[in-house]
């Protein structure tokens, strides 16, 4: 959801102290941000691609999966990872 795409964002500010200057801080801003859109852009046009009754648990993976073979194995791993760091923090 779009909520935990917005979650580390309040806490930019702090990396500030981090990077060689102001223009390095925007400059990785922007390129995060354009990131950020592209996945979501390509979950999007990659979940309307498939009918909506073939959708099902752990359907992301599969849709990725079509995309590239490793990408299935990414979507599981990094799914696992994150709602496991969601309980720890």
């Amino acid at each position: 959801s779009l909520i935990w795409l917005n979650t580390g964002w309040d806490s930019f500010g702090n990396l500030a102290e981090d990077v060689a200057g102001p223009k390095d801080l925007v400059h990785g801003l922007l390129w995060a941000a354009l990131a950020a859109f592209v996945v979501y852009v390509l979950c999007t046009f990659q979940a309307l691609c498939d009918d909506a009754a073939g959708w099902q648990d752990g359907y992301l993976s599969l849709a990725y999966r079509r995309l590239w073979a490793p990408l299935g194995i990414w979507v599981c791993v990094s799914a696992a990872l994150s709602n496991s760091l969601l309980y720890s923090s």
